[in-house]
């Protein structure tokens, strides 16, 4: 636990410093024809479970840009989630709001496919008796987001894309557990884990509104 600890500390002070080194530096107009990105903070997410995201950006002409975002869920670090494994496959479209280049505001549309396993731990009550019990649970996410952000260029070959967005994602979950287990588990102030972490545990299909809001890392070849 102190290792994880230390590390996610160690990894967000080399974010700041590599944004305020970099900020420093003299902007440079060049053109974004392929990029390589990383979504930093998926390393240190305690809440879905840290993922190493990487994607590829590629001009199509003018202001105009596609790209793919793809991932794997590793186990160093602690999250809600128990074990968390799993793809994810995010493509998505750019529109440069300058008219002209590849850089600086735009808008996006954006399509994300998520499939992951993970455990939970949760008391659960049966008539009388009370106990605990560790089960999977499985998922898979479709969502898609409209999107508005600004890619910086900084340095001489590095980008830093920042953006938010708004959409609808689709979730359909199942859980290793019985209808009357189902049924059992305590949640909420009665459970072992927060409110929040509540809708973690549903089953079923269910359409909710998704927010994003995120920061990428990207180094330019071309």
């Amino acid at each position: 636990m102190e290792f994880t600890i230390n590390f996610t500390k160690a990894f967000l002070i080399a974010i700041v410093f590599f944004i305020t080194f970099n900020s420093k530096a003299q902007e440079k107009n060049i053109e974004n024809n392929f990029i390589v990105t990383l979504a930093p903070l998926a390393l240190v997410d305690i809440f879905d479970g840290a993922s190493i995201r990487l994607g590829t950006e590629v001009k199509l002409k003018k202001n105009i840009s596609v790209g793919v975002e793809t991932g794997t869920y590793l186990d160093y670090l602690k999250s809600t989630k128990i074990n968390p494994k799993g793809i994810l496959i995010r493509p998505f479209f750019k529109y440069y709001l300058n008219g002209k280049e590849c850089v600086g505001k735009y808008i996006g549309l954006e399509y994300l496919y998520k499939n992951q396993d993970y455990n939970m731990l949760d008391s659960i009550v049966i008539e009388s008796d009370r106990f605990e019990k560790q089960y999977g649970m499985k998922r898979k996410i479709n969502s898609f987001v409209l999107k508005y952000g600004k890619v910086k260029n900084v340095g001489h070959n590095f980008i830093l894309d920042w953006h938010c967005g708004i959409g609808i994602r689709h979730i359909r979950s199942d859980a290793d557990l019985s209808q009357m287990e189902q049924n059992g588990i305590l949640t909420g102030e009665s459970g072992d884990c927060p409110i929040q972490e509540d809708i973690i545990r549903l089953r079923g299909t269910r359409i909710f509104p998704d927010f994003r809001l995120g920061i990428k890392i990207g180094y330019r070849f071309k």
